[in-house]
């Protein structure tokens, strides 16, 4: 059952259980969702992007990137065939930030994080 289903179902039990219009209690789950959702902002994506770009060019000598992996992602993220799990070590801050990055600069759509 998808989260759409499931609110749809709470909505309808909440609305019948308290005698709401099932209207408002679509708008005000729509609402809630719209809140909850992440909104993606290119352009400071794009000033980060820059900003990490400096930094791992003075942090680090060279980052070595799996290209038949990141190939890989691509196909699968162009295919809509399901979704995709990163799974960073946590070792450091650096792993979710060199994910994103990696990704944004080969043009794969970044993570919510």
């Amino acid at each position: 059952m998808t989260i759409r289903e499931i609110v749809k179902t709470e909505m309808t039990t909440s609305a019948l259980n308290e005698a709401k219009h099932l209207q408002l209690q679509q708008a005000r789950s729509h609402e809630i969702l719209d809140k909850m959702a992440a909104k993606m902002n290119f352009l400071k994506m794009r000033m980060l992007g820059y900003v990490m770009h400096k930094a791992y060019k003075s942090m680090y000598e060279k980052v070595i990137i799996n290209t038949p992996g990141i190939k890989r992602v691509i196909e699968l993220t162009e295919s809509n065939s399901g979704n995709i799990v990163y799974c960073p070590t946590h070792r450091s801050y650096m792993d979710f930030l060199m994910i994103s990055y990696v990704l944004y600069s080969h043009d794969v759509k970044v993570p919510h994080i």
